[in-house]
């Protein structure tokens, strides 16, 4: 059981899966070419739902289609509203695509108040049912959306005649491996999944003098045996060097193995992200510079091309219908 069910979840209620919204998406392509610029992760062009006057991103958590893991996506919301919003498209994300609400099929929602720092989620209930599991994974995806927002530091779900919580930011996400322990680090690490989506994943090493150097090892290594995620960094390459200075942590790489099946713009640019944002975890990596065999003009695969340090960018960017 996770953070959630452990701390928070007391009552079992039911709940069932959710209806589709009705708001026109237009599918939103990101181009590889677009990766060799100062940032990462740019936002596809937006179709009519996302151009709406007054609208600007925010970060909403959603789940892989498979429950498994929770997932950050960029949406655009009304900021007069952000935070009914953001709400409202957790509990109500359309399904059919790689990702999905934690609420089943059904559920609405009806109101969002903010009373001092906790907002206080009311959803009306359908016709399935949702084990404790269930109502933790929904109270987290919850936690993690609205507590994004500064004026919300606590979250509680009201279903029917039950309330849970109020619950605040989960200290982990999506904790995998062996617990913390007294010589521990805590690293995050972005793995891909369905090679369309980037999955922080929380994991504890031992204590190193070059957490860094640990972060990358880690994430060159891929997730754990039998996860659904995908390790994003091509056969063969790894890590030469490493160093952090001035706010940019230059990385200097192995070339791919030169039997290694060829991966594509799309899944050099996921493995470009992964490791930006793998190592702007870190508060003292503002941007990455990837070296690879000491070369700055050299690519992952020859796809993707960078001569200039990249920047933390916008993470999953995604509509509703999109995914």
């Amino acid at each position: 059981m996770n953070w959630f069910g452990r701390s928070v979840v007391r009552p079992l209620v039911t709940v069932v899966a959710f209806v589709a919204l009705n708001a026109p998406v237009i599918v939103a392509s990101l181009a590889a070419a677009l990766v060799a610029a100062s940032s990462i992760g740019c936002a596809p062009s937006r179709g009519a739902w996302g151009d709406r006057e007054g609208a600007s991103p925010a970060t909403i958590y959603l789940y892989t289609d498979d429950m498994a893991y929770i997932v950050p996506v960029t949406v655009d919301l009304r900021r007069d509203r952000a935070v009914r919003e953001a709400a409202r498209l957790v509990v109500e994300w359309p399904g059919g695509g790689a990702l999905r609400s934690p609420f089943p099929e059904g559920s609405r929602l009806r109101s969002v108040e903010v009373d001092g720092t906790v907002a206080r989620v009311r959803a009306s209930i359908g016709d399935g049912a949702l084990d404790e599991s269930g109502i933790a994974r929904a109270m987290e995806a919850l936690a993690w959306t609205l507590t994004g927002f500064p004026e919300v530091k606590r979250v509680s779900l009201v279903a029917g005649a039950t309330e849970m919580g109020p619950a605040p930011r989960p200290p982990f996400i999506n904790h995998v491996g062996p617990k913390a322990w007294d010589c521990s680090m805590k690293v995050v690490l972005w793995f891909a999944y369905r090679g369309a989506y980037l999955v922080p994943v929380t994991r504890f090493v031992p204590r190193s003098a070059f957490p860094h150097v640990s972060a990358m090892q880690q994430l060159i290594a891929g997730p754990p045996d039998g996860a659904t995620l995908a390790r994003t960094i091509p056969d063969g390459m790894a890590l030469l060097s490493l160093s952090v200075e001035g706010g940019t942590c230059t990385v200097d790489m192995s070339a791919r193995s030169a039997t290694a099946r060829p991966a594509g713009g799309a899944m050099e640019d996921l493995a470009l992200q992964s490791i930006v944002l793998t190592l702007t975890e870190f508060v003292d990596v503002r941007a990455v510079r990837l070296l690879i065999g000491g070369k700055s003009d050299a690519g992952l695969g020859g796809h993707v091309i960078l001569d200039a340090p990249v920047m933390r960018g916008t993470i999953n960017p995604t509509y509703p219908g999109t995914n």
